[in-house]
């Protein structure tokens, strides 16, 4: 039963996740995005979906050592706002906070700056955008590599 419900948020996520920026890229309030934006929040909300699944993998590889009884680590997530041991409704909570903040941030960032250099016929154009969706991809994409490192794996 604990499978099922946690299988029905992660799917009720997914289906917002891949909504949410389809609405964001119509959106006229703000820089509309461009098709690189909306497969690049697709990558990130990807990569983010499949850390929360590992973190979820961390509880219950922890619990199947402990019945073994062996003397393996145990292991403990890393990330101080979901402390080292969080419940499903935590993780569940956190992304998706994190997902629908992430959204947001990125819709409101210009899709693009440009600087004039004054007394030169020179522009310094910044992809603010861009910049935040690639960092982001990076940070959890490395969050994933680790936790597949450590032995555990990308299933619901």
């Amino acid at each position: 039963m604990k499978l099922l419900i946690r299988n029905l948020i992660f799917s009720i996520i997914l289906i917002l996740s891949l909504i949410t920026p389809s609405y964001a890229w119509s959106s006229t309030t703000f820089d509309p995005w461009t098709k690189k934006d909306l497969v690049l929040e697709t990558i990130w909300i990807t990569a983010n979906i499949c850390d929360a699944i590992t973190t979820h993998n961390i509880k219950d590889q922890n619990h199947r050592i402990q019945e073994l009884g062996t003397n393996q680590k145990l292991n403990y997530e890393t990330n101080y706002l979901l402390g080292k041991h969080p419940d499903d409704s935590e993780i569940n909570i956190y992304t998706v906070t994190n997902t629908l903040l992430h959204i947001f941030i990125t819709n409101i960032l210009p899709e693009k700056i440009v600087l004039n250099i004054p007394y030169t016929n020179m522009d310094i154009k910044i992809y603010p955008r861009t910049t935040w969706q690639l960092i982001w991809i990076s940070c959890s994409t490395s969050c994933v590599h680790n936790n597949l490192k450590l032995g555990l794996n990308i299933k619901l």
